[in-house]
């Protein structure tokens, strides 16, 4: 991945933050999404997943996109 300036970077891309142990961090849309390859963990106040494990990266990129969009999950995913 090449490198380029924060300013240059479009706000509903992916940015890599570095890593923490096993995970490697991301940012995206006010999210923090880490992940391991092998699981991922969505962190966003408010949202009902936030916290969790369980889903794939790009999982978590719609969730947080259907959640900051239109306050709901995307299909196939369901909250009470």
């Amino acid at each position: 991945m090449v490198e380029q300036s924060p300013e240059l970077i479009p706000h509903h891309e992916p940015r890599q933050q570095g890593t923490e142990g096993p995970w490697t961090i991301w940012h995206y849309r006010g999210a923090e999404i880490r992940t391991t390859g092998a699981t991922t963990k969505l962190r966003l106040a408010g949202h009902p997943y936030d916290g969790l494990t369980g889903f794939s990266f790009e999982q978590a990129l719609k969730l947080v996109d259907g959640w900051l969009n239109h306050q709901r999950l995307p299909k196939p995913f369901v909250w009470p």
